[in-house]
């Protein structure tokens, strides 16, 4: 076999296994895809996280927002809280779930559950209590 032929059969090789390696890939990426959602499917925190998600959105949701932004004198709850007694806007406070929801997920609609945290303490308490 010539030295010319030899490397035609080497890419020939080189390109069937790169596009075997191209087609496991997409496989696995496919397997990884549906494991998370069968995974996300059977997981209370992300159900619960995807049903308050939802809830938040609804006329019902709006309008609880701003009932405790009222309660709340437009303030974020956070005890140390750098802006707190300066008021926010609405739009500047979010949703914080008092008993996390990570760890407590039937308590995602709890409104009890429930008080506005500027976006800087909400970040800061994480799943906290």
């Amino acid at each position: 076999m010539s030295l010319d032929a030899l490397r035609v059969e080497i890419n020939a090789s080189a390109h069937r296994l790169f596009k075997a390696i191209g087609i496991t890939d997409q496989s696995l990426d496919k397997q990884r895809s549906r494991r998370t959602e069968i995974l996300d499917r059977h997981d209370p925190a992300t159900q619960a996280r995807r049903n308050f998600n939802a809830w938040r959105q609804t006329h019902e949701g709006k309008n609880f927002k701003q009932e405790l932004y009222v309660q709340q004198d437009g303030c974020c709850c956070a005890p140390d809280c750098t802006e707190k007694g300066k008021g926010c806007a609405i739009e500047n406070l979010q949703f914080d779930h008092i008993q996390p929801l990570s760890r407590f997920p039937k308590l995602a609609l709890e409104k009890t559950n429930l008080q506005l945290l500027c976006s800087a303490c909400n970040l800061s308490k994480g799943d906290r209590i």
